[in-house]
């Protein structure tokens, strides 16, 4: 029963996160390679890969469902491989992309937006609006020389 509500517990925890990030942007791999990455390794409890394509904010937000995640047993990190991320949409705009996306768990639309910064795409909470139209606006315009 404990195992049944743990699993329960950590997978609203993962899907919450996952449904509130938003993604940062890269040159050589595009917007829906790294979303797939961070969507699939946070669903399956991959932590540390998803961190690999994650802000600073993102990466801690990260640590703390891994928290969490001690009492995730070897059958529950089974079943979690068998969710699947669908790409259902990819849309660029400049150093923006909104990917949207399904899982095979919670279907139903949802989206990751993306901001191409320092060369790569990152995942950036969704939570944090001020720092994507502020800091991630900024990185931008000084690589541009301020424009």
């Amino acid at each position: 029963m404990v195992k049944k509500s743990m699993k329960k517990m950590l997978l609203c925890l993962v899907l919450t996160l996952a449904g509130t990030l938003t993604l940062t942007g890269c040159d050589s791999d595009s917007p829906k390679a790294t979303a797939e990455k961070f969507l699939t390794a946070l669903y399956h409890y991959d932590f540390e890969t998803a961190k690999e394509v994650s802000t600073d904010e993102t990466k801690k937000m990260i640590e703390t469902i891994a928290q969490f995640s001690n009492g995730i047993t070897d059958s529950m990190r089974m079943d979690a491989k068998k969710l699947k991320v669908k790409i259902l949409d990819t849309k660029v705009n400049g150093d923006t992309a909104v990917v949207k996306y399904e899982t095979t768990e919670d279907p139903g639309e949802k989206s990751v937006t993306l901001v191409q910064q320092e060369h790569k795409w990152m995942v950036l909470p969704r939570c944090y609006p001020r720092y994507h139209s502020s800091a991630a606006h900024a990185s931008t315009r000084r690589r541009h020389g301020g424009r």
